[in-house]
């Protein structure tokens, strides 16, 4: 698709073309690194189901008993919310991988809080 958009703006305005030469698919083709060419919102999905999970230990710090239990689900999230960030966005297998474990520990989760040891 975005070679097909670059040969297109080429076609209808050849005095400003984005490349030098002709675009070739077959060189575009050749050159590309599946790993770095992905769409984005697999990246802003995973996100979101990090803020799912996020929002999981929120819930557990407001229902905590003691303020102990309290910092401990708050250092959790932060821990939490700093591993995901720590994910390679630039990188297709990275995010893949990240998703995939997230989808594991949300079908872990229990609803309510796990007991506390102090």
């Amino acid at each position: 698709m975005y070679m097909a958009a670059i040969q297109m703006f080429s076609e209808r305005y050849p005095q400003r073309t984005l490349c030098p030469q002709p675009v070739s698919v077959a060189f575009w083709k050749d050159d590309v690194d599946d790993d770095r060419v992905f769409d984005p919102m697999i990246y802003d999905a995973m996100r979101e189901f990090a803020t799912r999970i996020s929002g999981q230990y929120v819930a557990w710090k407001r229902e905590a008993k003691t303020t102990e239990e309290a910092e401990h689900w708050q250092r959790e999230m932060l821990r939490f919310n700093a591993e995901v960030r720590a994910v390679d966005h630039r990188s297709k297998s990275a995010i893949e991988a990240k998703r995939a474990e997230l989808r594991e520990l949300w079908a872990s989760l229990p609803v309510d809080a796990p007991k506390f040891a102090a």
